[in-house]
């Protein structure tokens, strides 16, 4: 979900000289562009690679009419998000405006309602969702605190990057207990039947197949630097399911055939 997640930022663009830019990217693609009066917020949860190609020349074209973008990817992505939405982008930050996340809120549920049946099982109606949530905690966090306490401005900015950065990581770590747990039902070979563990293999074999398409069709284009650390996590899966589903062929083989081990965690 979050590997796939691409973000282009903005500023105002207060001439009108690239809306048009804007507007077709919108048309285009399939995205999130949750718009408020400072900037520009295009989120992408799944693009194809005909639609990177488009994509690709949509950055083309903003640089060559002379406006700055960025681009993030991935989890480095979703913490700028989440910096944006608690109103960190925002150089008149008022810890009683809510008016970023606000919106926001507003502009999603919209959203949903106006493309509900494009949403059906993309990335995008579970990470906003998460993104929203995160959020909504650093604000409460923050606005707590600065009931209770006497906190700087400059205090403020420190804590609430902490937090956003936390939870950041929060979610990473979330990922990989995510993808652990997946493999939890194929540890216990010797309790499935011969028919339970042919499918068990059948499904591994579809989850090595689509780990190694992960890693294989990652455009450097769109995604400039790929993260070492989500890459370690697809080949960390794919090297589980290769063990997994291996321990399960041996199982479906009568024993003098065969000489079983045993995983034993430490």
């Amino acid at each position: 979900m979050f590997e796939s997640l691409v973000v282009l930022h903005c500023e105002l663009d207060s001439k009108k000289k690239v809306s048009h830019i804007f507007q077709s990217i919108e048309e285009k693609l399939f995205c999130f562009r949750p718009a408020t009066c400072s900037r520009q917020i295009f989120i992408f949860d799944k693009l194809a690679e005909e639609e990177k190609e488009i994509f690709t020349k949509y950055c083309e074209t903003l640089a060559a009419a002379g406006q700055p973008y960025d681009l993030y990817t991935g989890f480095d992505a979703f913490e700028f998000l989440l910096k944006w939405a608690v109103g960190l982008l925002n150089p008149r930050y008022n810890f009683n405006d809510r008016f970023v996340l606000g919106k926001c809120r507003e502009l999603w549920t919209t959203f949903c309602d106006t493309n509900a049946t494009h949403l059906k099982g993309r990335p995008m109606a579970k990470l906003i969702p998460q993104l929203l949530e995160d959020a909504g905690y650093v604000r409460s966090t923050i606005e707590n605190r600065m009931e209770e306490e006497k906190i700087s401005a400059s205090s403020r900015i420190k804590i609430m990057t902490d937090l956003c950065h936390t939870r950041r990581e929060r979610r990473e770590h979330q990922k990989k207990l995510g993808a652990l747990s997946f493999f939890d039902v194929f540890w216990n070979t010797e309790s499935s039947s011969e028919e339970e563990n042919d499918v068990k293999i059948g499904r591994l074999g579809k989850k090595i197949k689509r780990l190694q398409e992960v890693a294989e069709t990652e455009d450097e284009i769109v995604t400039p630097k790929i993260s070492n650390k989500s890459r370690l996590i697809v080949t960390q899966s794919a090297i589980a399911s290769c063990w997994i589903k291996r321990q399960l062929e041996h199982a479906n083989q009568p024993a003098e055939e065969t000489t079983q081990f045993r995983f034993e965690p430490h």
